[in-house]
């Protein structure tokens, strides 16, 4: 699937200060997925950066991984974690310190940031739940979703300019952004991905984000966004933190609907995805979740979940 843009906002876009992509990043998205051939290539490149080298190890050796030896080493770590998982993961810890060095004024980055770790942990606790085997490229794709947003934030005459982040929500950038180009940030970020030769899955996921089932592609990568969507989908109702969502029922039907699941299974994945936020604020060098809140917000869905008949 290509992404398509129109021409005027395409070269906006180009003409604008989009993030480069870190050399890391780059050379880990040059690796193809198989295992045999590029382990160590992956071990050699990430040993290259302490920081995201010392990441890949603290993850290995955390409660969701670590088996009954702890990894001392990179490439224990590598070895315990599996050959594309350590790369997604490493992709995550390198693109997130690039994305948040780009802020400037005009948009709410603090709300922005919030939503995309919320659905980092929720998007790792889905996948947890339903597709063990894809966790770190389901929480990678969550945590991108919204990446269009930081390209639209570089255009002169920011588009958010008008928000009040004390009103924000994604829904409101959504119709904004709608309003003044008759698109949304699901297609930016989905073409920025794609410019950055990230992997396809990726890619469908971003771009269906806000509008699932509305773009043909293959079942399977239907599917992998189907999960992204609904990590977002959560973390919007999180971000009430203590109140109800004005459309918890309307979002409680998409969530169950992608998810396949019943609403009380969607709590107990909220319930696990709380214990996800020191894991994704740890990987990607950031606090931002305010703890009370968190427990606000997840005694909010339980409260809603005890009420069903």
């Amino acid at each position: 699937m290509s992404i398509r843009l129109s021409e005027d906002l395409q070269q906006r876009l180009l003409t604008s200060k989009l993030p480069s992509l870190p050399a890391m990043a780059v050379q880990l998205l040059g690796l193809d997925r198989s295992a045999s051939s590029n382990v160590v290539a992956l071990t050699e490149i990430v040993s290259n950066d302490p920081a995201v080298a010392a990441a890949l190890i603290r993850l290995a050796n955390s409660a969701a991984y670590h088996r009954i030896e702890l990894a001392e080493t990179l490439a224990q770590a590598v070895s315990h974690l599996g050959y594309e998982r350590s790369r997604m993961i490493a992709l995550s810890a390198t693109l997130l310190p690039t994305l948040r060095g780009i802020e400037r004024p005009g948009f709410c980055y603090e709300e922005f940031w919030r939503r995309s770790l919320i659905a980092g942990a929720a998007a790792r606790a889905i996948g947890k739940r339903l597709r063990p085997d894809d966790i770190e490229p389901i929480f990678l794709a969550a945590l991108l979703q919204d990446v269009g947003m930081l390209a639209l934030a570089q255009l002169p005459n920011a588009i958010y300019q008008d928000i009040n982040c004390n009103e924000y929500t994604h829904e409101v950038a959504i119709e904004r952004e709608r309003e003044v180009m008759h698109e949304d940030h699901s297609a930016v970020g989905a073409w920025l991905l794609e410019q950055w030769r990230f992997p396809a899955s990726l890619v469908h996921a971003v771009r269906l984000s806000n509008t699932p089932g509305t773009v043909p592609v293959p079942m399977e990568a239907r599917d992998f966004s189907n999960l992204v969507t609904a990590a977002g989908l959560l973390a919007d109702l999180w971000m009430w933190a203590g109140r109800v969502h004005p459309k918890l029922i309307v979002y409680e039907s998409h969530i169950t609907n992608l998810l396949g699941l019943d609403w009380p299974e969607v709590i107990a994945i909220s319930a696990d995805a709380s214990s996800e936020i020191t894991v994704v604020e740890a990987l990607c060098g950031v606090k931002i979740v305010d703890v009370v809140n968190m427990h606000l917000a997840l005694s909010t869905l339980r409260d809603r979940g005890e009420s069903e008949p």
